[in-house]
């Protein structure tokens, strides 16, 4: 078969494919498909859009698109270096979208947290074991005041007295 157009047209028609079946799979509209299988590749606004056509529509009609597509440059009348001809066809990068990140980032909430955690620990500790309560009281550590516990008096009476704290 000269022509890649008929080559497809008949493949399609072989299948019992319709415009509109190819229409909905490969969201190529009729209008292209006919384009392409009547070899009127004028009203693609790229070649490389009508390349990237023709690959899809024979890959969906179980054909070879880099045969279909150099059965197309070798019987194209028009410019063949316009057309791109080359073994892989077109690639694309994977550009990915990267949000920017922001500046709360919960893995940072939790490393201060638990360096907050850590900290208030030690001072808790330190606090305890090391500072005796007269000595936290001139240091301003500590807030209520320290009474000295009293010593019950002994007396011969059978009342017990219970110290009383001082204001």
């Amino acid at each position: 078969m000269d022509e890649p157009g008929k080559l497809l047209k008949e493949t399609r028609e072989s299948k019992n494919i319709t415009l509109e079946q190819i229409d909905k799979d490969l969201k190529i509209k009729p209008r292209y498909i006919e384009a392409i299988e009547a070899g009127n590749f004028e009203i693609f606004p790229s070649m490389p859009m009508a390349r990237g056509f023709i690959k899809n529509y024979a890959s969906y009609l179980g054909l070879n698109p880099a045969e279909v597509l150099e059965l197309r440059d070798k019987n194209s009348s028009d410019n063949a270096k316009r057309w791109g001809s080359r073994d892989k066809g077109i690639t694309f990068q994977n550009l990915s979208i990267v949000r920017p990140r922001s500046a709360f980032n919960i893995d940072t909430l939790i490393t201060l947290l638990i360096i907050t955690a850590l900290l208030g620990s030690a001072a808790f500790f330190v606090y305890t074991q090391y500072l005796e309560p007269n000595q936290a009281q001139i240091l301003g550590l500590n807030a209520l005041p320290v009474a000295p516990i009293q010593q019950p008096v002994k007396s011969s009476a059978a009342a017990v007295v219970l110290p009383t704290p001082t204001p």
